[in-house]
């Protein structure tokens, strides 16, 4: 009885349990696509409000620099000038429309300014490279491109060494963005090219730009007053071709972050990502609390439907007990009464 009674409390038990626990899982695996999904779209549309911003920022500079390039009559004097007086600008440059430098003029006395953009200009591109270039993107209007380098440098690296290319970006016809390597890493060159052919150019200070980049960026500390301490706060970081950050802000981060989302930055930033790090204890859908909650669930319904079991079967044994001393007395009082009513039946005949 006892064996047939366990085997019972089983079934009753590891059934309903049993499918309890395949409808738990089902469900906790369905709550977490979707928790992981709506996360990562909530994360993904905050980099690209970020993204928003600072291509809107860009806008702005465009504007500016176009207004700059735009001088009337641009000689070596107005342009050195502006070289000197304008903080943005590193170095301002003349093509001819035949593609020959200009300005700097390499036959007359240079600054040092003059000098030392010449230097560095020389190892990834020529007064006739950028003039091709202009050309091209112009011709194509595509985008981005990847230049060819100069003769000099053939053999030494391509466009995919950062130390050696550089690529154009352009969002109109006749203006647009110069995106060269060198040094600390990503430079920016704008050009315009005038209604003569002659194309006008400014290298940007790196400094300064990155710079105003980063001040219209978020704050980098995060301010705990008025914000909910169970707030999830995402670290987001803008990370060079490199992959080496150049700004982060909100939540510090550590060995154990794990990368949530990640876009491009916009033109003429393109290879530059915008990324989202957090815990992997903060990242909804891969925390063990939902499982742990439904673990919990299951073992009070299975202690539940125990305890039922066990009440259902006690009752049923003593209604079998029971029933089996009914029948044991009958049995009892019927034996002890055969003989005499027996020998009476006997005494009658």
């Amino acid at each position: 009885m006892r064996t047939r009674s366990l085997i019972l409390i089983l079934l009753i038990v590891g059934i309903p349990l049993g499918v309890l626990m395949w409808a738990a899982v089902r469900l906790a695996k369905n709550e977490q696509v979707v928790v992981e999904q709506q996360f990562h779209h909530l994360m993904e549309q905050r980099l690209q409000d970020v993204n928003q911003d600072i291509a809107s920022h860009f806008q702005r500079m465009k504007t500016e620099l176009e207004d700059l390039t735009s001088v009337a009559n641009p000689d070596e004097w107005i342009l050195r000038e502006l070289g000197r007086t304008e903080p943005k600008v590193m170095q301002m440059f003349l093509l001819t429309s035949d593609g020959d430098l200009q300005y700097p003029n390499l036959q007359a006395p240079l600054n040092g300014n003059e000098k030392r953009f010449l230097m560095q200009a020389s190892r990834v591109f020529s007064g006739q490279h950028l003039a091709a270039v202009t050309l091209d993107v112009i011709d194509n209007n595509d985008g981005e491109k990847n230049l060819p380098l100069p003769a000099s440098l053939e053999g030494s690296g391509g466009p995919e060494d950062p130390s050696s290319g550089f690529a154009a970006s352009t969002s109109v016809a006749n203006t647009g963005w110069l995106v060269w390597y060198w040094d600390r890493g990503l430079n920016l060159i704008y050009w315009n090219r005038r209604p003569d052919g002659r194309i006008v150019g400014t290298a940007i200070n790196r400094s300064r730009w990155i710079a105003d980049l980063i001040g219209q960026l978020p704050d980098s500390q995060v301010a705990d007053s008025g914000r909910n301490k169970n707030a999830i706060v995402p670290c987001i970081q803008l990370v060079d071709a490199a992959a080496e950050p150049i700004y982060q802000w909100g939540q510090a981060t550590d060995d154990t972050t794990e990368v949530v989302c990640e876009i491009a930055v916009a033109a003429p930033l393109a290879s530059w990502r915008l990324k989202c790090l957090l815990p992997p204890d903060k990242i909804p859908g891969q925390s063990q609390s939902s499982f742990a909650g439904f673990a919990g669930g299951l073992i009070a319904v299975g202690i539940a439907v125990a305890i039922l079991a066990f009440v259902l079967i006690r009752d049923y044994s003593r209604d079998m007990r029971e029933a089996g001393q009914q029948v044991s007395f009958v049995n009892q009082v019927s034996h002890e009464l055969k003989t005499p009513l027996t020998n009476i039946r006997l005494y009658f005949r």
